[in-house]
């Protein structure tokens, strides 16, 4: 599922984004101290709101502090194909 838009709505610690899907869903990436989470939904709200679909550990805790923000991207990407996957 490819990445319509992606917005970056904070850059600091939480480093978090937002976006649609080309199928019109929304999602949801946040990324905390060393943990990432991306949760996909009908709005950017529902997004927001519902369990992560993704989630997953960065060591270095990079993410966070947005110093990696393709790596953010990329696995926004990447969490969104699996979810299309699943979904068909």
């Amino acid at each position: 599922m490819s990445v319509k838009s992606y917005t970056v709505t904070c850059d600091a610690c939480p480093h978090q984004a937002e976006g649609e899907l080309i199928d019109g869903s929304w999602f949801y990436f946040r990324a905390r101290h060393h943990a990432w989470s991306v949760s996909i939904g009908a709005s950017v709200d529902d997004a927001i709101e519902n369990e992560p679909f993704a989630t997953g550990h960065d060591p270095r805790g990079s993410l966070s502090y947005g110093d990696a923000p393709d790596k953010a991207r990329a696995i926004v990407e990447a969490a969104c194909a699996i979810y299309e996957g699943s979904v068909l």
